[in-house]
């Protein structure tokens, strides 16, 4: 199941569903809880809370933080920028499964 959702929507509603879910179906089948969400160093603590209602995060690098304004990659970010991000996300290994980069990143 794939859904776009907000933080609100994801805690009390969405999370709650796949709980039951997974409990409706513990003898039949492994059910893992995860998402991935966007990697933004200001918001670590919030990721913490929320690795400890999940079983996996996937890390995500589609937007950055740039003089407080919510950039993307794709546009707006050097290959060698792009790299500082990743390995500074993939260094907080607690938090991720997988950490992995976008391709897209073009080169000025």
């Amino acid at each position: 199941m794939v859904k776009q959702t907000n933080v609100i929507c994801f805690i009390n509603e969405y999370l709650p569903d796949l709980e039951k879910t997974s409990l409706k179906y513990k003898d039949k089948i492994n059910f893992y809880i995860g998402l991935e969400i966007e990697y933004i160093k200001e918001h670590h603590d919030y990721f913490v809370h929320l690795k400890e209602k999940l079983d996996y995060m996937n890390l995500a690098i589609h937007f950055f933080i740039m003089d407080n304004k919510i950039c993307g990659v794709k546009n707006n970010i050097t290959p060698v920028c792009y790299r500082r991000l990743l390995v500074e996300a993939s260094e907080r290994r607690e938090l991720w499964l997988l950490a992995f980069g976008q391709p897209d990143v073009s080169t000025p």
